[in-house]
């Protein structure tokens, strides 16, 4: 099924859409709008229909969004952790074991950390890359009753 949604506000060349996820949507997990009957959402979309603030809109999420969202947000934490324990154990395989894996651990923890610093950072150039924003694809007529998920 298509998404459908209402644009409620424009932003340069966004929008942002407000989705109800319908009881037809309880197989489909396209939109992520959680479990229940009428999980309700709001997603930034590029407007690239020229969509005006109430007007009816079908939602085109390109690829896999979510997957590669998700591969960002606990991919690359969890690639730092182990690359930094990784790394520290071997530049301080000197020092006493237990050292060495303290050491270790707890740097790690904080590399991860860091990384959610990072990608805090990147977000405004992430935003910006098309394979990963939903993108407004049809403005629906306004007797369009339906909305899909």
């Amino acid at each position: 099924m298509i998404p459908s949604g209402i644009v409620t506000k424009r932003d340069g060349p966004y929008a942002e859409v407000y989705l109800v996820r319908q009881s037809a949507c309880q197989s489909c997990r396209a939109c992520s709008l959680g479990t229940g009957e009428n999980a309700e959402m709001r997603i930034r979309a590029l407007n690239e229909t020229d969509a005006q603030v109430g007007d009816r809109v079908e939602i085109n999420f390109t690829g896999q969004i979510g997957s590669k969202a998700a591969l960002l947000t606990y991919g690359l934490p969890l690639v730092t952790l182990f690359a930094g324990y990784l790394l520290l154990a071997l530049l301080t395989k000197q020092l006493p074991f237990e050292t060495s894996q303290a050491i270790a651990g707890i740097g790690c923890i904080i590399l991860a950390f860091l990384s959610f610093f990072l990608l805090r950072f990147l977000e405004p150039k992430l935003r910006q890359q098309k394979s990963l924003i939903p993108i407004i694809s049809k403005v629906l007529e306004p007797d369009t009753e339906k909305q899909e998920c």
